[in-house]
Order: C-alpha cells, then sequence, then structure tokens
C-alpha cells in the first residue's frame, strides 16, 4: 500500500515474508495476515515515534481524521490515549482488533 504519511501509519514484519505497510492503523488491525505466527506489528505513534502495536495505547478519536476513516491513534502512555479517547478509555492493540472488525 502506498504511504502518503507517516502520521497514521503502521506496519508488519515476519521472517521470511516481505514488510506489509498500511497507511491506517485500522487497516493493520483488520489484516488478519498482519497476525501470523512470528509476525510482529509497529504504528506510528502521534509523536511521530514507532511502537510496537502490543506495547502502544490506543484512543479511538472520531474528530482525527485517519487515511481509512478508522479514527485509531496509538499513544506511547495510558494517561496520553485515556485522554485523547472519545470515551476516555485507554485501549489496547486486541481491542483495536475487534473494534475494526465491527466497523
Amino acid at each position: 500500500m502506498l504511504i502518503s504519511s507517516a502520521r497514521d501509519a503502521g506496519q508488519t514484519r515476519a521472517a521470511g515474508q516481505e514488510t506489509r505497510f498500511y497507511d491506517d492503523i485500522g487497516c493493520l488491525a483488520a489484516d488478519r495476515a498482519a497476525a501470523t505466527a512470528g509476525s510482529v506489528s509497529y504504528v506510528h505513534l502521534a509523536t511521530g515515534e514507532w511502537a510496537t502495536a502490543e506495547s502502544a495505547w490506543f484512543a479511538i478519536e472520531p474528530e482525527h481524521e485517519t487515511p481509512m476513516n478508522y479514527g485509531v491513534v496509538a499513544y506511547a502512555t495510558h494517561n496520553e490515549a485515556e485522554r485523547r479517547d472519545r470515551e476516555h478509555l485507554a485501549r489496547r492493540w486486541t481491542f483495536i482488533k475487534t473494534y475494526v472488525e465491527h466497523k
């Protein structure tokens, strides 16, 4: 996938496979191929740094326009995500994967 901006990007890597790139964290969460055994997913944090999806905290921010309109934003800390989330909840990667399935 062509990445026009790293702001909301994600990627996944697995041994012996090409790195898969996503322009929206929601697309990464929705891609079942990204969850293969031995793969590691990374998300672009709001601060501009990268983190593993498992270590990041997430907020659902409908007013934050992401490329595919999922509105999922990654943060380094629980407090940052909680402060920005629409329901004031800091969310983990497992929740985000379920959330995008039902969106």
